[in-house]
């Protein structure tokens, strides 16, 4: 009869050495007195059988029709087995990439029905293929870079999140930075949401379509420049009150929702529901100010001090007699 079991994740792996007993007993999960008189069985040998997990590889996409051209028609015509790797990208409707969809492998081919000189391609992805969401982003972006704003709000939150992936792919990396002082006009109607915000803040700097940060480590970097805007710059932030309903901090007991509207700039005017936002250099950190000594310590060190004089001057030799005054003639 064998015996299988499953081994507890906190004991470390049995037999860590080569087996010296001539048996094995199994005993149940009771008091060891208890278990060493009524055991369950002997074995004569026992072996541990490691099963590693499965790994979830991508699905194969497979490309029917395809013309081969270039390097891969010489390689079908030199009856390579290694096609190499290749990526697939969405194309809108005037030819144009739009984003890398798929980088993968090309496993095998096959002679197409589809026409004479057309082969069928299966490309084994090497990376995590795009979520489902890309289809609605991709259709937005059938005819090229949006022309409207606010195009982004049609998606749902997974689409939001790829619209930006989709938005820095196709970021103008030519483009010169805006004057520095340029006041820029966040559109709040549609933020309610992280991915929301920063849809809304790429086109409120590089208009419809752009890109200017997916994450705060992202818009640190979008900061430093060539990104569409330099420092110093001042964003004006319309229908606040959305994000500020949105994205505040639930009421608990250390973080409380905003009150009010974070303080306007002095001397400049701004409507009911907009915020006016500051952008400008980071401040030079300040040096570490160096602790000073506490009183008892200071109190301390003014003993030592008399201390070591009173010893100077009971070593010095004393004089009985007293030198006379000279005076100047």
């Amino acid at each position: 009869m064998t015996v299988e079991g499953t081994p507890v994740p906190d004991q470390p792996d049995y037999p860590q050495r080569p087996l010296l007993s001539p048996g094995f007993r199994l005993c149940g999960d009771e008091p060891w007195d208890t278990a060493r008189e009524l055991p369950w069985g002997t074995a004569r040998d026992l072996a541990r059988v490691y099963e590693e997990p499965p790994t979830q590889q991508e699905t194969a996409v497979r490309l029917l029709g395809c013309t081969p051209r270039n390097a891969l028609r010489r390689a079908l015509d030199a009856g390579e087995e290694d096609l190499g790797s290749a990526v697939l990208r969405r194309l809108d409707r005037f030819g144009e990439p739009v984003q890398d969809a798929v980088e993968g492998e090309v496993t095998t081919w096959i002679p197409s029905a589809r026409g004479p000189g057309r082969v069928d391609l299966t490309l084994q992805p090497l990376a995590e293929r795009p979520p489902s969401a890309a289809h609605d982003v991709w259709e937005l972006w059938a005819d090229g870079r949006p022309g409207l704003p606010n195009l982004w709000a049609r998606c749902d939150e997974p689409g939001r999140r790829f619209w930006l992936t989709t938005a820095l792919a196709n970021r103008a990396r030519t483009a010169e930075d805006a004057a520095p002082g340029t006041t820029f006009h966040l559109d709040g109607r549609h933020i309610i949401d992280e991915a929301a915000f920063f849809c809304a803040l790429g086109e409120a700097v590089n208009g419809p379509g752009g890109y200017f940060g997916w994450g705060l480590d992202a818009l640190a970097d979008c900061l430093c420049g060539h990104f569409g805007a330099r420092r110093p710059f001042a964003l004006v932030w319309h229908d606040a009150h959305i994000a500020r309903r949105c994205l505040a901090f639930s009421p608990t007991a250390r973080h409380r929702p905003y009150a009010q509207a974070p303080p306007v700039c002095p001397g400049t005017a701004r409507q009911p529901g907009t915020a006016r936002v500051s952008c400008t250099a980071p401040r030079r950190p300040s040096q570490p100010r160096v602790p000073r000594p506490t009183s008892s310590r200071m109190t301390q060190r003014r003993r030592d001090d008399a201390t070591a004089r009173w010893r100077d001057d009971e070593t010095k030799p004393r004089r009985d007699v007293a030198e006379p005054h000279r005076r100047r003639t």
